[in-house]
């Protein structure tokens, strides 16, 4: 009886974290200064509607290119993170739960960018408590206590990480939080004030708030790349292809 021989191949991931900063930042600032632009004029022309290129860019429409390029993000994220989580799991590392529930974490955030699963909360909870000013989008009415309750959990693994490592974690949090929940508190005071009559404040925040939430992603990838080149195990990952 003949052997019979499976030829295998290798293929290494090689990411550059100084590379993947400058083309993240890139794609980040052309994105959202596509749409800020394109609105700008419209408004600089007294255009009241929004033209369907614009449409494709504008931070407060869902099915655009800003929507997609937001839930890659997220999705990278959440990919990364599963790389790291079963790698950890394989060595019997430490934290390999804390990693993998992250990927799952950003892997929700993603299916919500592009079905805005937390907005079908917002009028259930509008009846149900009334909030006006900061809490208007009442979403962030559940979301403040899990943020919490995230930090809490999740504060020993983030003084684990290397200083770098944790420093951008941190940063990344921040930054993302400031746009998903404080512009959007921001907003919803805003739009129950005097101010509310102003579509060109209400869009400034909207701008304001996909900028900070995709930077903050921005951030959290580069940490990741960052953190992976740092460790033996994850500097250079080879996958076999059967």
């Amino acid at each position: 009886m003949r052997s019979t021989k499976v030829a295998t191949s290798t293929m290494k991931l090689m990411l550059s974290a100084r590379s993947l900063i400058i083309w993240l930042f890139i794609l980040v600032l052309v994105v959202n200064a596509i749409g800020f632009i394109g609105r700008s004029v419209e408004f600089l022309v007294g255009y009241e509607g929004t033209t369907e290129f614009v449409s494709l860019f504008h931070v407060g429409r869902e099915g655009n290119i800003t929507t997609w390029f937001s839930s890659i993000l997220l999705f990278i994220s959440s990919f990364i993170l599963g790389v790291i989580a079963v790698v950890k799991w394989k060595l019997g590392a430490p934290f390999t739960k804390h990693w993998a529930a992250l990927g799952v974490i950003f892997l929700y955030l993603s299916m919500d960018e592009m079905a805005r699963i937390h907005e079908r909360t917002i009028e259930p909870l509008r009846v149900a408590f009334q909030p006006s000013g900061f809490l208007y989008y009442a979403w962030v009415m559940v979301a403040l206590p899990l943020v919490l309750l995230f930090a809490l959990v999740y504060l020993r693994f983030v003084f684990n990480l290397p200083k770098t490592t944790r420093i951008l974690f941190v940063a990344a949090g921040a930054t993302f939080v400031f746009g998903a929940l404080g512009l959007e508190m921001i907003g919803g005071f805003v739009v129950t004030s005097e101010l509310g009559s102003s579509s060109t404040i209400a869009y400034g925040l909207q701008i304001l708030e996909e900028f900070f939430e995709n930077v903050g992603v921005a951030i959290f990838i580069s940490a990741l790349v960052l953190y992976m080149q740092q460790n033996q195990e994850l500097h250079e990952l080879t996958f076999e292809l059967i």
